[in-house]
């Protein structure tokens, strides 16, 4: 599903120790037939099972990311060049929820979810949490999600406290203090190599299913709804 020429790029530009960013990727042509086609295979994988995920394809690039943080740097955690592609239903990750892949030279990356969505947009998925808690627990907290995502439900950062007009009481008060909500496990990069494998990737990122439909069904809340479900969550339903 993944070019090989992606691997070795980014395996060049690891050994360089290069600044590697976005906005860098049109001064890299010879990246950009690979990407596309990188893109294309991954949205063709997700189409096997989720028909809702936006399927104009027609401009990858905007889907595609890429980041080096400097060696220099202290602050920055990644250290390694990396491309990211994500699929989602309104093509931008931090408005809707989707999957995606995360290459790096010698491994990847793949799941599902949303990414540090906005305050409005985590707003709503808090109440689509509270006001669906059963349902939440199944999807995230059953047997089979455990047995196939090592790592359980990711978050990029987590609360120490419970945020302003949500209950302390109840089995999902740990997941209202997550900033973002996904899957995310690592396969090195010989999976992303054959094609036969595919069958094998789509049947991971199908079961991430149920978790991106939950997220985007909560992102679709009317304002009404979403002020009745504020209201139960302030009275510790």
């Amino acid at each position: 599903m993944v070019s090989n020429e992606l691997f070795d790029f980014l395996k060049i530009q690891e050994d360089r120790g290069s600044d590697y960013r976005h906005s860098q990727i049109e001064k890299h042509p010879e990246v950009h037939q690979p990407l596309k086609e990188t893109a294309y295979n991954f949205g063709n994988v997700i189409s096997q099972f989720d028909k809702d995920i936006d399927q104009d394809f027609l401009d990858p690039f905007l889907r595609i990311q890429s980041c080096l943080a400097p060696r220099n740097d202290s602050r920055q955690r990644l250290s390694q060049p990396y491309f990211l592609i994500t699929v989602c239903k309104d093509s931008i990750w931090e408005e809707s929820a989707g999957y995606y892949v995360q290459i790096y030279a010698d491994r990847c990356y793949l799941g599902g979810g949303i990414h540090l969505p906005g305050k409005n947009a985590l707003r709503k998925i808090r109440s689509e949490i509270l006001a669906s808690a059963g349902q939440w627990l199944q999807i995230v907290s059953g047997s089979d999600f455990e047995q196939l995502f090592t790592k359980g439900l990711c978050t990029s950062r987590r609360l120490k406290k419970m945020p302003l007009g949500y209950s302390q009481r109840g089995k999902v008060a740990s997941y209202i203090k997550m900033s973002d909500f996904f899957t995310n496990e690592e396969f090195p990069k010989e999976v992303f190599l054959n094609a036969l494998n595919n069958n094998k990737i789509a049947g991971f990122l199908q079961a991430t299913k149920p978790l991106v439909d939950f997220l985007n069904r909560g992102l679709e809340q009317t304002i009404s709804q979403r002020a009745k479900l504020d209201l139960l969550s302030i009275i510790g339903f």
